[in-house]
């Protein structure tokens, strides 16, 4: 089975699995007009319990502030390879008329090395071309990889209480703040720009088990030094998404084991595929933290790397 199909597969997977019946479980009593005791399901606690890469599909009751270090060997880009690199980001959600919110994404700080490529360069003033030295190249500075500073607009159309299933759409744009600086070639990330759009899906599917998934897509119409899939396909872009997660809730208390599988790529010349295990506190109503560790499955995209998130709504 190849990259495509694998992941068709797990998107349909998720989403034929989040139209299946709900159980009906059983809660507090409270006495029927015939002096039975009637059993009612009790009220949950306010809880996001959203995926570290899958959003959830559903429109937040609260501002939400959430920052993110995340970290990750092995990356290859458009003119270096093996990249390793540190960060952290920050987003805000910003909830409004009920069905919408606005979201805003950051990259704070980036840090890291990589192995530039032997490639042919193109002096912009002179017009000489030369070759790239095969050097060890520290980049740093604040701006994202892949993620760049990005405001998108996201209308949920169905929810589970109406309509059984929990349906959102996004779109927005991103356009990096702060081109990466480097030790040798100046700067990294010289310009980029894209924009996005997404379709989500979630279900409760009983007690233990939440379904999350989303299918989407990023256009970089700029972009220069990125493109993982080399020079050969140019700096104009489309990376293809596929994300599918489950939510457990085996002890009933408030450490909820995830499982995602993240699909990325162009569906031809890079397809990065990764299985992400990780675990969410959820302290209080206001407050959860997360860990996650990203495992490759593929040859393409990161090969390990790690994502610590602390979520703060009020």
């Amino acid at each position: 089975m190849n990259i495509r199909s694998l992941a068709y597969c797990v998107l349909a997977l998720n989403l034929a699995g989040c139209w299946l019946p709900v159980s009906v479980f059983a809660g507090a009593p409270l006495n029927s007009s015939h002096g039975k005791a009637v059993e009612v399901a009790p009220e949950e606690p306010s809880y996001q319990l959203q995926p570290i890469f899958t959003r959830l599909a559903r429109i937040s009751d609260k501002i939400t502030f959430s920052t993110t270090v995340r970290g990750s060997r092995n990356v290859d880009l458009q003119e270096a390879a093996n990249l390793e690199s540190w960060g952290i980001d920050a987003e805000v959600v910003f909830p409004f008329l009920k069905r919408f919110q606005l979201r805003v994404n950051v990259p704070i700080y980036t840090d890291g090395h990589a192995e530039l490529l032997p490639i042919e360069v193109v002096h912009h003033r002179s017009g000489r071309i030369t070759r790239q030295p095969t050097d060890r190249v520290e980049v740093s500075g604040y701006g994202g990889v892949f993620d760049f500073a990005s405001v998108q607009l996201e209308g949920q159309f169905l929810t589970q209480e109406q309509n059984g299933i929990n349906m959102t759409a996004a779109f927005g744009g991103a356009k990096i703040t702060d081109p990466l600086q480097t030790n040798s070639v100046g700067k990294y990330n010289h310009a980029g720009e894209y924009y996005f759009a997404q379709i989500r899906a979630d279900r409760k599917m009983n007690d233990w088990l939440t379904l999350v998934g989303h299918l989407g897509f990023r256009h970089y119409y700029i972009s220069d030094d990125l493109n993982p899939a080399g020079n050969g396909d140019g700096d104009v872009f489309t990376h293809y998404e596929a994300f599918v997660a489950g939510v457990f809730n085996p002890w009933n208390s408030h450490v909820f084991p995830v499982l995602e599988v993240a699909f990325t790529g162009d569906l031809d010349h890079y397809n990065s595929v990764l299985v992400v295990p990780e675990v969410i506190w959820a302290v209080n109503t206001h407050l959860e933290l997360k860990a996650g560790f990203p495992l490759g499955l593929s040859d393409d995209g990161e090969r390990v790397g790690f994502r610590v998130q602390g979520v703060l709504r009020f």
